[in-house]
């Protein structure tokens, strides 16, 4: 084998990997409950980007992004993968623009977007305050920004169990994180009515998980078994499933995801 055909190997393994960490829901791939969960938070951002300049960091497929840009104005959508870009978020209709880019340095000007959302990626970082005072960096002065997390003490109550989380938060953490930048924060969470989603968050996670990653990274066999389950001991079926499963509710303390809207300088 060539040198040439060597490193072609190694980039397409390289983006295997990177597609089938888990970091990614992709439409056609991953658990339904996954993917209605990330829509659903979307569903509940659309409503503060109504005729604004938007930008969703780490929109992925784009599948999010495509409703987002039903409600704003203009939408562009970030993620650091040029592959997944390529492959799933620009075919999409109704996206405006999407752009690779580095979370930590967004590539854009000062004050060029009224409303900014980020689900799921405060937790990857290893510098969330450096990706935060980009977020207001690009933020008009009356602008919105929508995060979420996983909330630490109910979705891994026994230690983070996803290799690929640096670092999850409580409501108390995350508050104090976000009163750095925003003077308005309003924190609510997301509920997992769904059996399949709530098994995400079962302490045993934390043994399981490594095993899955050697032994099926894409999750071809073990998510089947994992819905025979489901539906043998509790009768969900996965095709059952909507978006309300996942609705956004204010007791975000007991729930296994918060979301933050944000307002304001500091």
């Amino acid at each position: 084998m060539s040198v040439l055909a060597g490193e072609e190997t190694a980039v397409r393994n390289a983006y295997w990997r990177r597609l089938h960490s888990g970091e990614r829901t992709l439409p056609s791939q991953g658990r339904p409950a996954v993917r209605l969960a990330a829509l659903a938070r979307y569903r509940f951002a659309a409503a503060h980007c109504k005729g604004r300049r938007v930008l969703d960091i780490g929109c992925a497929a784009g599948e999010g992004l495509a409703i987002l840009s039903r409600e704003a104005r203009h939408a562009t959508g970030l993620d650091y993968s040029v592959e997944t870009l390529r492959d799933y978020c620009a075919p999409r209709q109704g996206i405006a623009h999407s752009v690779a880019g580095d979370a930590a340095a967004l590539p854009f000007r000062n004050r060029t977007f009224d409303a900014i959302v980020s689900f799921e990626l405060l937790e990857h970082l290893e510098d969330p305050a450096g990706f935060l005072a980009e977020v207001r960096r690009v933020l008009t002065p009356g602008g919105c920004c929508i995060l979420s997390t996983p909330n630490r003490p109910i979705y891994s109550p026994r230690g983070v169990w996803l290799d690929y989380h640096v670092r999850e938060y409580d409501r108390d953490e995350l508050l104090a994180m976000l009163g750095v930048f925003f003077s308005e924060i309003a924190i609510v969470g997301q509920a997992y009515r769904s059996m399949d989603a709530r098994l995400d968050t079962h302490p045993l996670n934390r043994f399981f998980y490594p095993l899955k990653r050697v032994l099926d990274p894409r999750g071809v066999i073990l998510n089947r078994f994992r819905a025979a389950y489901v539906y043998c001991r509790w009768g969900e079926r996965a095709a059952d499933l909507d978006e309300n499963d996942f609705p956004v509710m204010e007791e975000a303390g007991s729930l296994p995801i918060l979301i933050a809207v944000c307002r304001g300088g500091p």
